[in-house]
């Protein structure tokens, strides 16, 4: 997950038999579904439906068939204040790296940096 107050996006990326890409083909953000979906003004600073200037909730699921086999799905629900913006991508050739770390053996990575200057931009082409 990536985020500022102009931007946000999940992704995955599974990493399969051991090669990673470099950008991921597996992404829910605002940048292009999210606008398409809600609007330019939806999600930013006095956003519409999520103003970015206050605190809001974030909800990532990676959505797997019944039986925990296989995952297909990259789901992200943003909320504030009764609004509520869901992005997903269907995404199940891509995440069945996953699928064999899917009974405990995944690492879950979170980071977070300063990024004032602008040095860093999303991970798009």
């Amino acid at each position: 997950m990536q985020a500022n107050l102009h931007g946000f996006e999940s992704k995955a990326n599974p990493c399969s038999n051991g090669t990673c890409d470099a950008v991921s083909q597996c992404i829910a953000g605002m940048q292009q579904q999210g606008i398409e979906d809600y609007g330019v003004d939806a999600y930013g600073p006095g956003g519409r439906l999520i103003d970015t200037n206050n605190k809001f909730h974030v909800i990532n699921e990676f959505v797997s068939t019944q039986d925990y086999y296989t995952f297909w799905k990259l789901k992200t629900t943003l909320k504030q204040q009764g609004n509520e913006i869901v992005l997903e991508n269907d995404c199940r050739d891509y995440l069945s790296g996953l699928n064999e770390v899917i009974e405990g053996d995944m690492g879950i990575v979170f980071s977070s940096w300063d990024n004032t200057n602008g040095i860093e931009s999303f991970e798009l082409d």
